[in-house]
Protein backbone atom coordinates (compact mmCIF):
# COMPACT_ATOMS: atom_id res chain seq x y z
CA UNK A 1 0.00 0.00 0.00
CA UNK A 2 3.07 2.20 0.12
CA UNK A 3 3.21 2.81 -3.60
CA UNK A 4 -0.22 4.16 -4.53
CA UNK A 5 -0.09 7.08 -6.98
CA UNK A 6 -2.41 10.03 -6.81
CA UNK A 7 -4.61 10.03 -9.88
CA UNK A 8 -8.10 11.46 -10.25
CA UNK A 9 -10.24 9.72 -12.78
CA UNK A 10 -13.53 10.08 -14.59
CA UNK A 11 -14.92 6.59 -14.73
CA UNK A 12 -16.45 5.18 -17.89
CA UNK A 13 -16.92 1.49 -17.23
CA UNK A 14 -17.78 -1.36 -19.50
CA UNK A 15 -16.65 -4.80 -18.48
CA UNK A 16 -17.78 -8.23 -17.65
CA UNK A 17 -15.18 -9.93 -15.54
CA UNK A 18 -14.71 -12.89 -13.44
CA UNK A 19 -9.61 -14.27 -8.42
CA UNK A 20 -6.44 -11.70 -7.69
CA UNK A 21 -2.94 -10.45 -6.10
CA UNK A 22 0.26 -6.97 -5.73
CA UNK A 23 3.18 -2.14 -6.34
CA UNK A 24 6.67 0.02 -6.58
CA UNK A 25 8.09 3.46 -6.79
CA UNK A 26 10.51 2.47 -9.56
CA UNK A 27 9.61 3.97 -12.96
CA UNK A 28 8.74 1.74 -15.90
CA UNK A 29 11.22 1.46 -18.78
CA UNK A 30 10.92 2.58 -22.35
CA UNK A 31 10.96 5.73 -24.36
CA UNK A 32 8.51 7.46 -22.04
CA UNK A 33 9.12 7.47 -18.30
CA UNK A 34 6.03 7.21 -16.08
CA UNK A 35 5.73 9.56 -13.12
CA UNK A 36 7.33 8.67 -9.85
CA UNK A 37 4.74 7.14 -7.52
CA UNK A 38 3.61 9.33 -4.67
CA UNK A 39 3.10 7.64 -1.35
CA UNK A 40 -0.26 8.41 0.18
CA UNK A 41 -0.22 6.55 3.46
CA UNK A 42 -1.27 7.67 6.88
CA UNK A 43 1.89 8.04 8.97
CA UNK A 44 2.04 5.60 11.86
CA UNK A 45 1.59 7.14 15.26
CA UNK A 46 3.78 4.50 16.86
CA UNK A 47 6.53 2.19 15.69
CA UNK A 48 7.16 -1.13 17.36
CA UNK A 49 10.42 -3.05 17.08
CA UNK A 50 9.42 -6.48 18.35
CA UNK A 51 11.48 -8.99 16.33
CA UNK A 52 9.50 -11.74 14.60
CA UNK A 53 9.86 -15.40 15.44
CA UNK A 54 9.57 -17.30 12.18
CA UNK A 55 8.29 -20.82 11.71
CA UNK A 56 11.49 -22.77 11.00
CA UNK A 57 9.67 -25.50 9.03
CA UNK A 58 8.97 -23.07 6.18
CA UNK A 59 11.38 -23.65 3.28
CA UNK A 60 12.18 -20.84 0.84
CA UNK A 61 14.04 -21.30 -2.44
CA UNK A 62 14.56 -19.20 -5.55
CA UNK A 63 12.47 -20.40 -8.47
CA UNK A 64 13.75 -17.91 -11.06
CA UNK A 65 16.20 -15.00 -11.15
CA UNK A 66 19.32 -14.59 -9.04
CA UNK A 67 19.54 -11.05 -7.67
CA UNK A 68 20.89 -9.49 -10.85
CA UNK A 69 18.58 -7.28 -12.88
CA UNK A 70 18.20 -7.65 -16.61
CA UNK A 71 16.02 -9.21 -19.25
CA UNK A 72 16.71 -12.85 -20.08
CA UNK A 73 14.29 -15.69 -20.78
CA UNK A 74 15.87 -18.84 -19.37
CA UNK A 75 15.49 -21.41 -16.61
CA UNK A 76 16.00 -20.79 -12.92
CA UNK A 77 18.96 -18.62 -11.94
CA UNK A 78 19.84 -17.93 -15.57
CA UNK A 79 16.68 -15.86 -16.01
CA UNK A 80 16.69 -12.12 -15.39
CA UNK A 81 14.00 -9.70 -14.23
CA UNK A 82 13.98 -5.97 -13.67
CA UNK A 83 11.79 -5.33 -10.64
CA UNK A 84 9.13 -8.07 -10.66
CA UNK A 85 6.25 -6.28 -8.99
CA UNK A 86 3.15 -8.49 -9.11
CA UNK A 87 2.25 -12.12 -9.73
CA UNK A 88 -0.62 -14.59 -9.80
CA UNK A 89 -0.91 -18.34 -10.51
CA UNK A 90 -3.06 -19.79 -13.26
CA UNK A 91 -5.03 -23.04 -13.15
CA UNK A 92 -1.99 -25.06 -14.27
CA UNK A 93 0.18 -23.43 -11.55
CA UNK A 94 2.13 -21.33 -14.01
CA UNK A 95 2.96 -17.90 -12.64
CA UNK A 96 2.16 -14.67 -14.44
CA UNK A 97 4.70 -12.01 -13.44
CA UNK A 98 4.54 -8.26 -14.02
CA UNK A 99 8.18 -7.44 -14.88
CA UNK A 100 7.86 -3.76 -14.09
CA UNK A 101 10.94 -2.09 -15.50
CA UNK A 102 11.06 -4.41 -18.48
CA UNK A 103 7.44 -3.43 -19.23
CA UNK A 104 6.56 -7.03 -19.97
CA UNK A 105 4.44 -9.88 -18.65
CA UNK A 106 6.60 -12.95 -18.03
CA UNK A 107 5.41 -16.52 -17.55
CA UNK A 108 7.22 -18.81 -15.10
CA UNK A 109 6.48 -22.53 -15.15
CA UNK A 110 6.43 -24.62 -11.95
CA UNK A 111 9.89 -25.86 -13.04
CA UNK A 112 11.24 -22.30 -13.23
CA UNK A 113 11.27 -21.90 -17.01
CA UNK A 114 10.81 -18.19 -17.79
CA UNK A 115 9.34 -16.93 -21.06
CA UNK A 116 7.92 -13.61 -22.18
CA UNK A 117 4.17 -13.72 -22.65
CA UNK A 118 3.40 -10.14 -23.69
CA UNK A 119 4.98 -6.71 -24.01
CA UNK A 120 8.01 -5.37 -25.85
CA UNK A 121 9.79 -3.12 -23.36
CA UNK A 122 8.18 0.10 -24.53
CA UNK A 123 5.77 2.09 -22.38
CA UNK A 124 2.19 2.44 -23.54
CA UNK A 125 -1.27 0.98 -23.46
CA UNK A 126 -1.47 -0.96 -26.71
CA UNK A 127 -3.51 -4.10 -27.18
CA UNK A 128 -2.38 -7.02 -29.31
CA UNK A 129 -0.65 -10.38 -29.27
CA UNK A 130 2.68 -10.97 -27.56
CA UNK A 131 5.30 -8.35 -28.40
CA UNK A 132 2.80 -6.12 -30.20
CA UNK A 133 1.22 -5.21 -26.84
CA UNK A 134 2.58 -2.58 -24.48
CA UNK A 135 2.09 -1.68 -20.82
CA UNK A 136 2.51 1.49 -18.78
CA UNK A 137 2.54 0.06 -15.24
CA UNK A 138 2.96 3.26 -13.21
CA UNK A 139 2.87 2.20 -9.56
CA UNK A 140 3.75 -1.41 -10.34
CA UNK A 141 0.36 -2.79 -11.31
CA UNK A 142 -1.88 -5.24 -9.48
CA UNK A 143 -3.04 -8.59 -10.81
CA UNK A 144 -5.60 -11.32 -10.34
CA UNK A 145 -7.04 -14.25 -12.25
CA UNK A 146 -10.53 -14.48 -13.64
CA UNK A 147 -12.72 -17.59 -13.80
CA UNK A 148 -11.47 -18.40 -17.31
CA UNK A 149 -7.82 -18.39 -16.24
CA UNK A 150 -6.89 -15.04 -17.76
CA UNK A 151 -4.69 -12.60 -15.88
CA UNK A 152 -6.34 -9.28 -15.08
CA UNK A 153 -4.07 -6.29 -14.58
CA UNK A 154 -4.91 -2.90 -13.14
CA UNK A 155 -2.51 -0.22 -14.32
CA UNK A 156 -2.32 3.55 -14.34
CA UNK A 157 -0.66 6.02 -16.67
CA UNK A 158 -0.47 9.79 -16.40
CA UNK A 159 -3.81 10.11 -18.16
CA UNK A 160 -5.60 6.78 -17.91
CA UNK A 161 -6.51 3.99 -15.52
CA UNK A 162 -7.08 0.66 -17.23
CA UNK A 163 -8.03 -2.93 -16.62
CA UNK A 164 -6.14 -5.18 -19.05
CA UNK A 165 -6.71 -8.85 -19.76
CA UNK A 166 -3.86 -11.18 -20.72
CA UNK A 167 -4.85 -14.64 -21.96
CA UNK A 168 -2.69 -17.77 -21.60
CA UNK A 169 -1.83 -17.31 -25.29
CA UNK A 170 -0.51 -13.79 -24.64
CA UNK A 171 -3.40 -11.90 -26.22
CA UNK A 172 -3.78 -8.52 -24.50
CA UNK A 173 -6.99 -6.52 -24.51
CA UNK A 174 -8.27 -3.54 -22.55
CA UNK A 175 -11.49 -4.29 -20.73
CA UNK A 176 -12.02 -0.74 -19.53
CA UNK A 177 -10.02 2.47 -19.55
CA UNK A 178 -10.80 5.59 -17.55
CA UNK A 179 -9.80 9.18 -18.20
CA UNK A 180 -8.47 11.52 -15.56
CA UNK A 181 -11.02 14.02 -14.31
CA UNK A 182 -11.41 16.32 -11.34
CA UNK A 183 -13.74 15.10 -8.60
CA UNK A 184 -13.65 11.44 -9.57
CA UNK A 185 -12.00 8.28 -8.16
CA UNK A 186 -8.26 8.19 -7.67
CA UNK A 187 -7.49 5.18 -9.85
CA UNK A 188 -7.29 1.41 -10.21
CA UNK A 189 -5.08 -0.37 -7.69
CA UNK A 190 -5.61 -3.66 -5.79
CA UNK A 191 -8.06 -6.05 -7.46
CA UNK A 192 -9.76 -9.34 -6.65
CA UNK A 193 -12.80 -11.27 -7.84
CA UNK A 194 -15.65 -12.84 -5.90
CA UNK A 195 -16.99 -16.31 -6.66
CA UNK A 196 -19.81 -14.79 -8.75
CA UNK A 197 -17.37 -12.90 -10.96
CA UNK A 198 -17.84 -9.47 -9.41
CA UNK A 199 -14.64 -7.44 -9.48
CA UNK A 200 -13.46 -5.40 -6.48
CA UNK A 201 -10.93 -2.60 -6.98
CA UNK A 202 -9.26 -0.41 -4.38
CA UNK A 203 -9.31 3.33 -4.84
CA UNK A 204 -7.60 5.51 -2.24
CA UNK A 205 -10.05 5.42 0.65
CA UNK A 206 -12.63 3.20 -1.01
CA UNK A 207 -13.22 -0.30 -2.29
CA UNK A 208 -15.27 -0.20 -5.46
CA UNK A 209 -17.45 -2.85 -7.05
CA UNK A 210 -17.74 -3.58 -10.77
CA UNK A 211 -20.88 -5.53 -11.55
CA UNK A 212 -22.51 -5.89 -14.95
CA UNK A 213 -20.48 -3.00 -16.29
CA UNK A 214 -21.45 -0.63 -13.49
CA UNK A 215 -19.14 0.92 -10.89
CA UNK A 216 -20.30 1.64 -7.34
CA UNK A 217 -18.66 2.21 -3.98
CA UNK A 218 -18.77 -1.05 -2.05
CA UNK A 219 -17.11 0.09 1.18
CA UNK A 220 -15.45 3.20 2.51
CA UNK A 221 -15.03 6.39 0.56
CA UNK A 222 -13.22 8.61 3.04
CA UNK A 223 -9.54 8.05 3.70
CA UNK A 224 -8.94 7.15 7.35
CA UNK A 225 -9.59 4.32 9.77
CA UNK A 226 -13.03 3.24 10.97
CA UNK A 227 -14.93 -0.03 11.27
CA UNK A 228 -18.67 -0.63 11.19
CA UNK A 229 -21.06 -0.85 8.27
CA UNK A 230 -19.87 -0.58 4.69
CA UNK A 231 -20.77 3.10 4.55
CA UNK A 232 -19.26 3.85 7.97
CA UNK A 233 -15.93 2.15 7.25
CA UNK A 234 -12.83 4.12 6.34
CA UNK A 235 -9.69 2.82 4.65
CA UNK A 236 -6.31 4.16 3.57
CA UNK A 237 -5.05 2.63 0.33
CA UNK A 238 -6.77 -0.76 0.78
CA UNK A 239 -4.66 -2.32 -1.95
CA UNK A 240 -4.30 -5.91 -0.64
CA UNK A 241 -7.58 -7.72 -1.31
CA UNK A 242 -8.61 -11.40 -1.26
CA UNK A 243 -11.73 -13.47 -0.61
CA UNK A 244 -11.97 -16.69 1.38
CA UNK A 245 -14.26 -19.57 0.41
CA UNK A 246 -16.99 -18.29 2.75
CA UNK A 247 -17.24 -14.98 0.95
CA UNK A 248 -15.38 -12.88 3.51
CA UNK A 249 -13.24 -10.16 1.95
CA UNK A 250 -9.89 -9.51 3.65
CA UNK A 251 -8.32 -6.09 3.24
CA UNK A 252 -4.77 -4.98 4.03
CA UNK A 253 -4.25 -1.25 3.94
CA UNK A 254 -1.84 1.53 4.87
CA UNK A 255 -3.30 1.63 8.37
CA UNK A 256 -0.95 -1.35 8.98
CA UNK A 257 -3.71 -3.82 9.75
CA UNK A 258 -5.92 -6.44 8.16
CA UNK A 259 -9.66 -5.87 8.08
CA UNK A 260 -12.45 -8.37 7.47
CA UNK A 261 -15.62 -7.60 5.56
CA UNK A 262 -18.33 -10.22 6.03
CA UNK A 263 -20.97 -11.10 3.41
CA UNK A 264 -23.42 -9.22 5.66
CA UNK A 265 -21.39 -6.04 5.16
CA UNK A 266 -19.74 -5.72 8.58
CA UNK A 267 -16.20 -4.32 8.63
CA UNK A 268 -13.99 -5.27 11.59
CA UNK A 269 -10.34 -5.51 12.60
CA UNK A 270 -8.87 -8.99 12.22
CA UNK A 271 -5.20 -8.36 13.04
CA UNK A 272 -2.74 -5.54 13.60
CA UNK A 273 -2.77 -2.27 15.49
CA UNK A 274 -4.18 0.57 13.40
CA UNK A 275 -1.47 3.11 12.52
CA UNK A 276 1.14 1.18 14.54
CA UNK A 277 4.02 0.03 12.37
CA UNK A 278 6.06 -3.01 13.39
CA UNK A 279 6.71 -6.72 12.96
CA UNK A 280 5.38 -8.26 16.15
CA UNK A 281 3.54 -11.57 16.15
CA UNK A 282 0.46 -12.15 18.28
CA UNK A 283 -3.31 -12.39 18.16
CA UNK A 284 -5.51 -9.61 16.87
CA UNK A 285 -4.36 -6.15 17.89
CA UNK A 286 -1.33 -7.62 19.71
CA UNK A 287 0.29 -8.11 16.30
CA UNK A 288 1.83 -5.40 14.13
CA UNK A 289 2.56 -5.07 10.42
CA UNK A 290 5.13 -2.99 8.59
CA UNK A 291 4.02 -2.71 4.96
CA UNK A 292 1.16 -4.89 3.79
CA UNK A 293 1.85 -5.13 0.08
CA UNK A 294 -0.25 -8.15 -0.88
CA UNK A 295 -2.21 -11.05 0.60
CA UNK A 296 -3.73 -14.38 -0.45
CA UNK A 297 -6.04 -16.86 1.28
CA UNK A 298 -5.59 -20.65 1.24
CA UNK A 299 -8.34 -23.30 1.16
CA UNK A 300 -8.32 -23.51 4.98
CA UNK A 301 -8.93 -19.78 5.35
CA UNK A 302 -5.39 -18.88 6.40
CA UNK A 303 -4.13 -15.55 5.08
CA UNK A 304 -0.55 -15.14 3.85
CA UNK A 305 0.79 -11.60 3.78
CA UNK A 306 3.74 -10.10 1.92
CA UNK A 307 4.84 -7.61 4.59
CA UNK A 308 7.93 -5.75 3.40
CA UNK A 309 10.78 -8.25 4.06
CA UNK A 310 8.61 -10.72 5.98
CA UNK A 311 6.01 -13.32 5.07
CA UNK A 312 3.27 -13.50 7.70
CA UNK A 313 0.52 -16.06 8.31
CA UNK A 314 -2.81 -14.97 9.77
CA UNK A 315 -5.24 -17.66 10.92
CA UNK A 316 -9.01 -17.14 10.68
CA UNK A 317 -9.08 -16.11 14.37
CA UNK A 318 -6.50 -13.37 13.76
CA UNK A 319 -3.38 -15.08 15.13
CA UNK A 320 -0.31 -13.74 13.33
CA UNK A 321 2.99 -15.62 12.97
CA UNK A 322 6.02 -14.85 10.83
CA UNK A 323 6.76 -17.86 8.63
CA UNK A 324 9.79 -16.52 6.75
CA UNK A 325 12.24 -13.63 6.91
CA UNK A 326 13.61 -11.41 9.66
CA UNK A 327 15.58 -8.58 8.02
CA UNK A 328 16.29 -7.29 4.50
CA UNK A 329 18.65 -9.27 2.27
CA UNK A 330 18.74 -12.18 -0.13
CA UNK A 331 19.08 -15.64 1.45
CA UNK A 332 17.24 -18.90 0.77
CA UNK A 333 16.66 -21.31 3.64
CA UNK A 334 14.20 -21.90 6.47
CA UNK A 335 12.32 -19.57 8.78
CA UNK A 336 14.30 -16.64 10.16
CA UNK A 337 17.37 -17.56 8.08
CA UNK A 338 15.54 -16.36 4.97
CA UNK A 339 15.97 -12.84 3.63
CA UNK A 340 13.70 -10.89 1.29
CA UNK A 341 14.18 -7.38 -0.05
CA UNK A 342 10.75 -5.90 -0.74
CA UNK A 343 8.33 -8.81 -0.94
CA UNK A 344 6.03 -6.89 -3.23
CA UNK A 345 3.42 -9.52 -4.15
CA UNK A 346 2.37 -13.01 -3.07
CA UNK A 347 0.46 -15.75 -4.90
CA UNK A 348 -0.70 -19.27 -4.09
CA UNK A 349 -1.04 -22.28 -6.39
CA UNK A 350 -3.44 -25.22 -6.32
CA UNK A 351 -1.13 -27.20 -4.00
CA UNK A 352 -0.83 -24.39 -1.45
CA UNK A 353 2.71 -23.44 -2.51
CA UNK A 354 3.39 -19.73 -2.16
CA UNK A 355 5.30 -17.56 -4.61
CA UNK A 356 6.71 -14.10 -3.90
CA UNK A 357 7.76 -11.34 -6.26
CA UNK A 358 10.93 -10.25 -4.44
CA UNK A 359 11.18 -6.94 -6.23
CA UNK A 360 14.58 -5.59 -5.17
CA UNK A 361 16.19 -9.04 -5.34
CA UNK A 362 15.03 -9.45 -8.96
CA UNK A 363 13.74 -12.92 -8.16
CA UNK A 364 10.68 -15.11 -7.85
CA UNK A 365 10.85 -16.98 -4.55
CA UNK A 366 9.05 -20.24 -3.76
CA UNK A 367 7.74 -21.00 -0.26
CA UNK A 368 6.72 -24.45 0.92
CA UNK A 369 4.89 -24.22 4.24
CA UNK A 370 5.47 -27.38 6.28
Amino acid sequence: MKFASIYIFTLVIGLLLAGCSGKTDSPSPGTTTPPTSTTMTMPPSTTTTTPPTATTGTIVTTLAGNGTEGYVDATGSAARFKNPSALVCDKADNIYVVDLNNARIRLVSPAGVVTTLAGNGSVGITDGAGASASFYLAGGGYVCRDASGNMLLSENSTTRASIRQVTPAGIVSTLTSVSIGVGNPLGFYGITTASNGDLYISDGGAIRLFRNGNLTIFAGGTRGYANGTLSEAQFSNPDALAFDTDGNLYVGDANDCIRKITPAGVVSLLAGQPKVNGSGDGKGSAATFSSINSLVVDKQGNIYVADSYLIRKVTPDGTVTTIAGSSPGYVDGAGTAVRFNNARSIAIDSKGILYVADLSNQAIRKIVVQ
